[in-house]
């Protein structure tokens, strides 16, 4: 009996690169939840790296909003994540909080 075409794909994860411009994003968010509450920020950190694993295997799931970039939305948290699918490549280009400016986007 042949194994089906589904049976056959096997799921590659990406490599994630985090630019400057998000590490201090999430430098900030981190700083600031930790300020208004123990540990806060570290709940902060471990959304954020549950939402990379899935990005990693899944980058396509979320929608492309402007441009080439896709947002992925955090549940816990009122943060976007803004990257792009290049290659084997996930480029982070922000980790938005929801109440800045839209226009502040990439």
């Amino acid at each position: 009996m042949e194994k089906s075409q589904k049976e056959n794909q096997k799921i590659v994860s990406r490599k994630i690169y985090l630019l400057t411009a998000a590490i201090n994003d999430i430098s900030d968010a981190v700083n600031y939840y930790n300020e208004q509450k123990e540990n806060l920020g570290e709940s902060f950190l471990e959304e954020l790296d549950k939402l990379f694993e899935i990005l990693s295997f899944f980058p396509e799931i979320f929608p492309i909003k402007r441009k080439n970039y896709h947002e992925a939305v955090m549940k816990k948290f009122p943060y976007v994540v803004v990257y792009t699918v290049e290659g084997n490549k996930i480029l982070i280009y922000a980790v938005f909080h929801t109440r800045r400016s839209p226009d502040e986007k990439p």
